[in-house]
């Protein structure tokens, strides 16, 4: 999406975000040449989204399944900040042309998906913003991936004003977790959508399916993470200031999945999800300045293979 965020002085900066796209920026930069990553969305014919491409394209980020919809444009949100480094959005997104990927992604792009994917990597968002023939389509997609043995990745993003049914939402977040290897839920998210608000009670919950790691993300207390029935806890060091909690979960997924792509142990993975999230929060914008991130791992991550 088109982001609007402010900055020091409040005057709001353009940039290009969302859950999904963060998390893919975050992940290719931890992986670097070690990994291919690409994004699945839909794109207009207009300038913006012509920018938003190229951006995508400076990243390193595989735009072979961005798709180009005549009369589209990209959907566009507005961060507010509070003076804890708390964020609040308004959106503009009714004609986005990301609503409408799954029926605009013909068969040979799907097969070559299934084909080629090792990680399919999907939100909350990303099930929140389809138009409901679209989600049928996202469903079949997930369905073949499973049959070829891929990896899926499921985060709990829960954002109530992009659903008009609370109740549609958690059919479809429980048929999303049904498909999920790897799934990241946030106490937050699920207390509003199910009023499931601890994270051993969210636990047994989750425990009802299939997920082969399952870490549950209780805000900036701490962090339960679950494999083989195992439970293990990883605290988490609170940063005294923050400046933007934008993509603390999504950088926090992207250090993760790094983590484990190298070997780490779960427990470990989510001590690298916590020490990239808190550098990302201290920073203004969900994407943070390549220069600077490139800095941080050099001097903070070194220590990983």
């Amino acid at each position: 999406m088109v982001e609007f965020s402010p900055d020091s002085l409040g005057n709001y900066k353009q940039g290009f975000a969302g859950d999904v796209y963060n998390t893919a920026v975050y992940t290719k930069r931890l992986l670097a040449n070690n990994a291919e990553v690409g994004i699945l969305t839909s794109v207009g014919t207009d300038k913006l989204s012509y920018q938003m491409v190229k951006a995508f394209e400076e990243e390193s980020i595989n735009t072979k399944f961005v798709l180009k919809i005549p009369g589209k444009q990209p959907g566009a949100y507005l961060i507010d900040i509070s003076a804890t480094g708390e964020r609040s959005f308004v959106y503009w997104r009714n004609n986005a042309a990301a609503r409408s990927t799954m029926t605009a992604l013909d068969k040979v792009k799907k097969e070559t998906i299934v084909m080629t994917t090792d990680v399919f990597y999907f939100s909350g968002i990303s099930l929140a913003i389809l138009y409901k023939e679209d989600r049928e389509e996202l469903w079949q997609l997930l369905t073949q991936l499973k049959n070829a043995g891929k990896k899926i990745v499921f985060d709990s993003n829960y954002r109530a004003s992009l659903w008009s049914d609370k109740g549609e939402a958690i059919k479809a977040f429980e048929k999303a977790f049904s498909y999920s290897d790897i799934v990241f839920a946030g106490v937050e998210d699920l207390a509003l959508l199910m009023e499931i608000n601890k994270p051993e009670a969210l636990s047994e919950y989750l425990a009802t399916f299939s997920i082969d790691e399952l870490i549950i993300k209780n805000g900036e207390k701490n962090v339960l993470c679950i494999n083989k029935h195992k439970h293990q806890w990883v605290d988490i060091v609170p940063l005294e200031n923050v400046v933007d909690s934008t993509a603390a979960g999504d950088s926090f997924n992207a250090g993760y999945l790094m983590a484990r792509n190298t070997g780490l142990s779960v427990t470990d993975a989510a001590n690298i999800g916590c020490r990239v999230a808190r550098f990302v929060i201290g920073q203004r914008g969900a994407i943070v300045d390549r220069h600077k991130f490139t800095e941080f791992i050099n001097k903070e991550l070194s220590d990983i293979n």
